[in-house]
């Protein structure tokens, strides 16, 4: 598996997990001084509140899906 991050950089990655039917993997690339993002929790979320779905499905590249959450 090659991972290809936005600024071209390309790195070999190992498969830790995946779910075909969402369309989710967990990959591992060994590099260091990479950019991350933290991670929300779900269980704090109110109804009315904006959220945001960034990712690369189906062979798409840089997709963003927003939202409102209506019902927990």
């Amino acid at each position: 598996i090659e991972v290809t991050l936005n600024d071209k950089r390309t790195y070999t990655a190992e498969l830790i997990g995946a779910d075909p039917s969402t369309d989710l993997a967990l990959l591992k690339i060994t590099e260091s001084n990479l950019h991350y993002i933290s991670y929300g929790n779900s269980d704090s979320v109110k109804i009315g509140e904006w959220v945001l779905a960034v990712g690369n499905p189906f062979n798409l590249t840089s997709t963003v899906t927003a939202g409102i959450v209506s019902a927990k």
